[in-house]
Order: C-alpha cells, then sequence, then structure tokens
C-alpha cells in the first residue's frame, strides 16, 4: 500500500497533481543578471484527508479569482460608462 505525499499515512489511493518542488537560479552575464525560478510539479499518492484539503483550496482559489475578476470588470464598466 502507497503511503500519502504529505503526511505519511498508508492507504493513499487519490493521485493529486502537486508542486514537489522549487530551484532559484542566478546568472550573472556581462550586462544584466538574471534570477529565475522554477517550479515543478508531480503525480503522486494522497491520502483522503490531504486529497480533500488539497481540492478545497484550488476551489477557493478559484472563486477568490473570479469574484476579483468580477469586481475588475464591473470597475471598468462604470468607468467607461459613466
Amino acid at each position: 500500500m502507497a503511503s500519502c505525499y504529505h503526511c505519511g499515512r498508508g492507504g493513499a489511493s487519490y493521485r493529486r497533481n502537486v508542486s514537489t518542488g522549487t530551484s532559484n537560479t542566478v546568472y550573472y552575464g556581462k550586462k544584466r543578471t538574471t534570477y529565475s525560478t522554477r517550479n515543478t510539479s508531480g503525480l503522486r499518492s494522497l491520502c483522503e484527508n490531504c486529497a480533500f484539503n488539497i481540492d478545497k483550496g484550488r476551489l477557493i482559489g478559484s472563486i477568490v479569482g473570479l469574484w476579483i475578476l468580477n469586481i475588475v470588470l464591473a470597475g471598468l464598466i462604470i468607468h467607461f460608462k459613466f
């Protein structure tokens, strides 16, 4: 039986795409310095509780993003209509 990627408990039967790490690099060139960040993700096994928490976080993030988009669009409509 697989163990959960987040909490380590056994019985992980849910598969989710989760962040597996980040790496920061700095390139020192002759004319400029470049910074980059790379986020890596992968399909991992999770227990029911951790999978639920990841799904809940993504849903809340989507809802907040849609509200922000609606507020910006309403502001633009009000600004250019009047």
